[in-house]
């Protein structure tokens, strides 16, 4: 028998989506959306969807998410999505919003550079990446490593011209 309780449903699904039980992740995720959600918990639910690859309902969840707290961490998630699912624009503004509330949450520097580099727009990525660069060093090391990625990710761009 599966719990009620929303939080350990969602703990639920994240382990049965690592363990590629996607089956009972779904079941979990429904049962967990049966109570009302708040914002972290409709933004771990999304994050759960976007790994089993159900885009709809991720976006469904990572939506309610930001509508009820929009953090930085659900705006950089929401905009990641939209752009896997070709939505570049709306994908820009969701991230380009994530650092404006958050100016030093790297994921969203990272994948707004990469978007913009993508999208041709080489010069704002490098200012982007500049711009991360510029800011204090974490002191967590995921923090580090993102930040490594970003500097590579600038590199990479300043090399495309030589």
């Amino acid at each position: 028998d599966l719990p009620s309780d929303p939080e350990l449903l969602l703990d639920l699904a994240e382990g049965a989506s690592q363990a590629g039980r996607q089956d009972l992740a779904l079941e979990c995720l429904r049962r967990a959306q049966s109570s009302p959600l708040d914002a972290d918990q409709s933004g771990r639910a999304g994050l759960v969807f976007q790994a089993l690859s159900r885009d709809v309902d991720a976006l469904e969840a990572l939506d309610r998410a930001v509508a009820l707290a929009p953090k930085a961490r659900w705006l950089a998630a929401r905009g990641v999505l939209k752009a896997m699912l070709g939505r570049g624009d709306e994908a820009a503004a969701d991230l380009e919003s994530a650092l404006s509330r958050e100016p030093g949450f790297l994921p969203a520097y990272l994948s707004l550079g990469s978007l913009y580099a993508a999208s041709g727009r080489r010069d704002d990525a490098l200012k982007l990446y500049r711009e991360a660069l510029s800011r204090k060093e974490p002191a967590d090391a995921p923090g580090r490593r993102l930040r490594q990625l970003i500097r590579s990710e600038h590199s990479e761009l300043l090399g495309r011209d030589r």
